[in-house]
């Protein structure tokens, strides 16, 4: 990415995203205040689960979030994918990241960064049997569109996403000071809207510019804050910080 900007012209950015996650892009930016609206709350019954579904074979392992790869090798998933020869495929360049970090081969990653663009692009290779790890909360447009393909897809939630109400007041009395919110899921923008609401405050009427990280978000965002929230090219934090950027030159 280019030069970093100026002290004097660094935007104050919220960021709400869980906590442990990475705001190096951003920092690069802008001043960034980082606040974990929700936490992650592994699932111990879906990563028995998982293992016993990888153990009776399948075609893919899919992971759909940069958490997952984390908790997938606190249970041994790592060695097992390796043993059973699975291959492996991501959602974009953050997951794949933190994938290869824990020791998976990726062996996919579709060229946008989206559950129904890899769903696509997947069903393309006619797989068999695909395996989702995920959240609980994740949207079904990725195993619906590998079913409608004929493909046996086999869900497995393992983690919850688990609502931080306290900071989600926190945030929301911060957002007017700020020139940028930065959503990450919908599953954020749902308990934000909750703060929003509680506090009596009209996101619509902030003067902070509302930036979903990709179209879901967005869409969540529009339905329940009322609100066009602006895109990245690219949906990572990466592209978020890129398009920050290009509005401050």
């Amino acid at each position: 990415m280019g030069a970093s900007l100026g002290l004097a012209s660094r935007p104050r950015i919220l960021l709400l995203r869980p906590s442990g996650s990475s705001v190096d892009a951003l920092e690069r930016v802008g001043r960034v205040y980082h606040v974990p609206v929700v936490r992650i709350v592994v699932l111990t019954n879906g990563l028995k689960r998982l293992v016993a579904e990888l153990e009776r074979g399948c075609d893919w392992l899919v992971i759909t979030s940069p958490r997952a790869p984390a908790i997938l090798a606190s249970a041994g998933v790592v060695e097992l994918v390796s043993r059973l020869g699975i291959r492996v495929a991501v959602v974009g360049p953050k997951t794949r990241d933190e994938a290869k970090r824990v020791g998976l081969r990726v062996d996919y990653m579709p060229r946008e960064y989206r559950g129904v663009v890899l769903g696509y692009e997947l069903a393309s290779l006619k797989p068999k049997r695909v395996v989702l790890a995920r959240s609980a909360e994740a949207v079904p447009d990725l195993p619906r569109v590998l079913r409608e393909a004929g493909v046996e897809v086999v869900e497995i939630p393992i983690y919850r996403v688990e609502e931080d109400v306290h900071r989600a007041y926190v945030a929301a009395g911060f957002a007017a000071t700020v020139d940028y919110i930065v959503y990450t899921s919908p599953s954020i923008v749902k308990v934000m809207a909750k703060a929003y609401k509680a506090l009596c405050i009209d996101p619509a009427k902030l003067q902070a510019k509302h930036i979903a990280i990709g179209p879901t978000t967005a869409s969540t965002l529009e339905e329940l804050l009322g609100v066009e929230p602006l895109q990245p090219q690219e949906y990572t934090l990466e592209g978020i910080a890129r398009l920050i950027a290009s509005l401050h030159k």
